[in-house]
């Protein structure tokens, strides 16, 4: 019986048939207080066929499926060029960090089959998995290490190397992939906060023990226990255990023995079953019995990141403890009183022999541990923020056939369709995706002819009544429209359809925005390429001239008056007979009434991901570490809008009102164009706010930043620059800011008779309308404008507002 809360599929790259590793262990916990909360769970992981399956620790589960480990997919090569423009303009993660095609294709299956609410995955180095779903989920990361960091912590700790790491950029990069991101400790949780974007959610939840313990568990004199999986810290760290520390204890406590349990065993150097007073258990499914019967529970980290889960389950059972500063990390317990920690060896040893021999201090450390515990550590405590994340954020409880579909993909047939008019609508593509899209069409205008199914050998008729044809025996013509209906196998169906595409025929993609057949490309207007998402720089990558790019990452349906601008600017260069590309912020792609009326003077790219102004109001950090985030953020956006632009050195690139941080994000992306950099320009439109105020920088700090930032553009344009303001006072203010003569090209830029047409005039109102006198003063302006007047404002209607909202 289905759930009525809906179902959530829980991903991890590795094998989960390794139970004793802490991470497994961790991901399980997360996974049953899910089920616990009343949510179907389903499991997805990669096996290892030398290990056998832990079918008792899936019982909680609706569906568990193992990738086998080393089986080859044939879509191997379609995973592979994913992956490859997944990480575009970034350093690949190391081969075991990038999940398998066997396991990307079954999970990006299941989510194309089924509504699911949330996917929960393990390491950020998943995110390529869920690039480009054809359906919207909402997607949870539980970070669980800083690898980079992780890194750096070996190598200062031991001289050596791990694999078990990423490049700092890559990380920070892959971070910005996820709707809700799990930091594992309250020190990772700011570390990763100051990378992500301002729509991202950042959850703490620390390591939950299933059980806590009822009372303090003293355990017996002289037996201490290191229980550990077999990764490359935990194998340095019994070294260091058994060769600096371990010597002492006997020493003091020759009575003293260490009980050596888990996958660690294994990896063990023969000498160890040699030394005095140490015993080898091997892997113990159940460690039970040897965690109530120690009388200290051993945690010798030697470095790390994320929070020791070891340490976790040793205060959760009541137990005495020593570990390291490490091993303390994140946890919050108090050192001293409920956990010893020491990173000297001499200091390490005295204190555990101290505690096998003194029960009193046991139970002291024990009792203190178990009560904090309690609040740090218990499910509820730990992962309740997960599941109101999943309920807060999710789309909603398990829909029927086709609600799973995002309405955006629904919206794209249907623009195409009232463009182009086509003969027949066709899918390509006959599987559980289509069966959705069929469900979702139904309520539209836009009709279905056939279905074409590459497996079928004859033809039928579909569930919805639809006529089926197998693909290889489908007669097409020109006027055909054929829409991809399977987001898994979207590159393979573009690819058959390669002939079809070079003689003229219409192709749309669903899940990939750039699958648009050149010659419907060609029949649509601006504005709907525009809201496609589709790449319009296309037309002018092999023009003679260059083109003029106004740049503006601030424009939106609410700032309108910038769209005005634009406009402007562009009529202007289309009148002196250039070509113009308006580039601006990707949520204009979804509205097509505030871009329709700059299609006629320019094609429009809504391609840029961040706002400038949006970052720094909202930017935690101030002063220099704000600017150099920012502008790192910033920089990599600017860097994919200008891979897609294609700009060269005979292009202009107008930089409409830009703020600090982008202006120095612009300048670290076009010094990577020596030669091939477009000339520059700063256009500052009125009134010139002074927006890096928000980053709280004192006055002095401020200029200085500017004169910086204007000088790297200037460098990187080859001191190809001009700056110029739209008003004499806006000229005079930021010439004064920038020590330097700046240019006045006054608003509109339009406004000249045309055809021998006087220009219709045009009133903005940058005020409250609902302002005292504001009314009044409007009013009296039309009232005076006998030619007629446009009005702008955000009411819709092209009329004064009649009540207290802007316009």
């Amino acid at each position: 019986m289905t759930s009525p809360k809906g179902a959530v599929l829980v991903v991890f790259p590795f094998c989960l048939d390794h139970v004793g590793h802490g991470n497994i262990q961790r991901i399980l916990g997360i996974a049953r207080h899910v089920v616990a909360q009343g949510f179907d769970v389903d499991l997805v992981y990669q096996g290892n066929p030398q290990v056998p399956a832990a079918d008792a620790a899936y019982a909680p589960f609706r569906r568990v499926y193992a990738v086998e480990g080393g089986v080859r997919s044939s879509e191997e090569e379609a995973c592979r060029r994913r992956l490859m423009a997944f990480y575009s303009g970034h350093e690949l993660p190391a081969a075991h960090l990038r999940p398998s095609a066997a396991l990307t294709m079954l999970v990006r299956s299941l989510l194309e089959a089924e509504a699911y609410r949330a996917v929960i995955a393990t390491y950020a180095f998943t995110a390529p998995i869920f690039a480009g779903l054809g359906r919207h989920v909402l997607t949870i990361c539980d970070v669980q290490d800083i690898m980079h960091e992780h890194a750096g912590a070996c190598a200062r700790a031991t001289g050596q190397t791990t694999t078990f790491s990423l490049p700092a950029a890559t990380e920070e990069f892959l971070w910005r992939q996820w709707d809700v991101l799990i930091a594992i400790t309250p020190e990772d949780e700011a570390r990763i906060g100051r990378d992500l974007l301002p729509q991202q959610h950042l959850l703490l939840a620390r390591h939950a023990a299933e059980a806590l313990a009822a009372a303090p568990n003293i355990g017996s004199d002289d037996v201490a226990l290191y229980a550990a999986s077999d990764n490359v810290s935990n194998v340095q760290a019994v070294s260091w255990l058994l060769q600096q520390v371990w010597p002492r204890v006997m020493a003091a406590r020759p009575t003293a023995r260490l009980r050596i349990a888990g996958l660690i065993c294994r990896s063990l150097p023969a000498s160890a079953s040699q030394v005095a007073g140490v015993e080898i258990l091997g892997f113990r499914q159940d460690l039970g019995d040897e965690l109530a019967d120690c009388g200290v529970l051993v945690a010798p980290y030697l470095y790390g990141s994320g929070l020791k889960i070891k340490v976790v389950e040793a205060a959760c059972g009541g137990k005495a403890c020593v570990t390291t500063a490490a091993g303390l990390v994140g946890t919050d317990l108090e050192a001293g009183r409920a956990i010893e920690a020491h990173d000297d060896p001499a200091r390490f040893g005295e204190a555990l022999a101290g505690l096998l021999g003194d029960r009193s201090r046991r139970e002291s450390i024990a009792t203190a541990v178990l009560v904090q515990a309690r609040q740090l550590f218990s499910p509820d405590a730990c992962y309740r923020g997960i599941v109101g994340a999943i309920e807060m954020f999710s789309t909603g409880t398990a829909a029927p056939m086709g609600a799973g579909v995002d309405p955006s993909i629904v919206n794209r047939i249907q623009i195409v369709v009232d463009q182009v008019h086509p003969d027949r609508v066709i899918l390509w593509g006959n599987g559980a995706h289509t069966r959705s899209l069929m469900a979702a069409l139904a309520d539209t205008p836009v009709r279905v002819s056939l279905i074409a199914d590459g497996r079928a050998t004859d033809a039928g008729t579909s569930p919805e009544g639809i006529a089926v044809v197998p693909s290889s025996r489908l007669v097409l013509t020109p006027d055909d429209l054929i829409v991809l209906s399977s987001e898994t196998f979207e590159p393979e169906m573009w690819r058959d359809l390669a002939t079809y595409r070079g003689s003229g025929g219409s192709v749309l993609g669903l899940a990939d925005a750039k699958l648009v057949s050149r010659s419907l490309l060609g029949r649509l207007s601006s504005s709907a390429k525009a809201e496609l998402g589709v790449d319009v720089c296309l037309t002018r990558r092999t023009a003679a001239a260059g083109t003029n790019i106004l740049w503006d990452s601030q424009g939106s349906a609410s700032r309108w008056w910038r769209l005005c601008v634009l406009k402007d600017l562009a009529a202007g260069v289309v009148r002196r007979g250039g070509q113009a590309l308006i580039v601006t912020h990707a949520s204009l792609a979804r509205d097509a009434g505030a871009i329709g009326d700059l299609s006629a003077a320019a094609s429009v790219a809504p391609i840029l991901e961040l706002d400038g102004r949006a970052l720094e109001q909202g930017g935690h950090d101030g002063g220099p570490r704000g600017v150099s985030c920012l502008s790192g953020l910033l920089a990599a956006t600017t860097a994919r809008a200008a891979a897609l632009l294609a700009w060269r050195a005979d292009d202009t690139l107008t930089l409409v009102s830009p703020t600090l941080s982008e202006c120095f994000g612009v300048a670290r992306t076009l010094a990577a164009f020596k030669g091939r950099c477009p000339a520059l320009v700063i256009y500052a439109l009125p009134p010139f706010a002074d927006g890096s105020h928000w980053l709280g920088l004192p006055d002095g700090d401020h200029r200085a930043y500017w004169r910086l930032a204007v000088s790297a553009l200037a460098e990187a344009a080859d001191d190809r620059l001009s700056v110029v303001a739209a008003d004499g006072d806006c000229a005079d203010r930021f010439g004064a800011l920038l020590g330097r003569p700046v240019g006045v090209l006054s608003y509109p830029a339009a406004c000249s008779w045309e055809n021998g047409v006087a220009p219709v005039p045009r009133v903005v109102c940058l005020g409250h309308v609902g302002a005292p006198g504001v009314r009044p003063l409007l009013e009296s302006i039309v009232a005076a404008c006998p030619g007629g007047i446009a009005w702008r404002s955000d009411q819709g209607d092209g009329r004064p507002g009649t009540d207290a909202r802007w316009a």
